[in-house]
């Protein structure tokens, strides 16, 4: 779930930053809100070892 957050959030971050050039600040302004948004929670997201597993170490 981590890896989606981080592609949305790039991918809405990379329109944001192509679309700064000859637009509305509004319209790119919100594409680069909304990925750093998905970006946040994506690292948020990481749980430091990169196993993908939940489990506690004291319960294997």
């Amino acid at each position: 779930m981590q890896a989606v957050f981080l592609v949305i959030g790039a991918v809405f971050l990379a329109i944001g930053i192509a679309t700064s050039v000859g637009s509305d600040v509004t319209l790119w302004g919100t594409f680069i809100a909304v990925g750093t948004v998905f970006l946040t929670l994506g690292l948020a997201l990481d749980d430091g070892d990169g196993s993908g597993d939940d489990t506690p170490d004291e319960q294997r």
